[in-house]
């Protein structure tokens, strides 16, 4: 089992956060660390399941929010495609 301990973000955005643990910052490119995304809104990567359960109370929220926007955009994919929308006026 390993053990990460969560440091704070010092990362610029042309730095590859999103490359990173959002638990402990392990970088992919620079640690060579297989990072997995969250299996919800696969929008945060963690390099193993403790940190993944470690960052849980923090991710919820934002990931809740990634979940609803992945389901919304499906519905309106599947309901409406963007051919088949009416123009105005006709």
């Amino acid at each position: 089992m390993t053990t990460c301990t969560p440091v704070p973000c010092t990362a610029s955005i042309k730095d590859d956060v999103l490359d990173a643990c959002a638990n402990c910052g392990r970088s992919n490119e620079r640690e060579g660390v297989k990072l997995s995304n969250c299996a919800a809104c696969y929008l945060t990567k963690y390099c193993s399941v403790d940190c993944q359960r470690a960052h849980r109370s923090k991710h919820q929220p934002a990931c809740k929010l990634g979940v609803a926007e992945i389901k919304a955009s499906r519905n309106d994919r599947t309901l409406s495609p963007p051919g088949c929308r009416p123009r105005p006026g006709n």
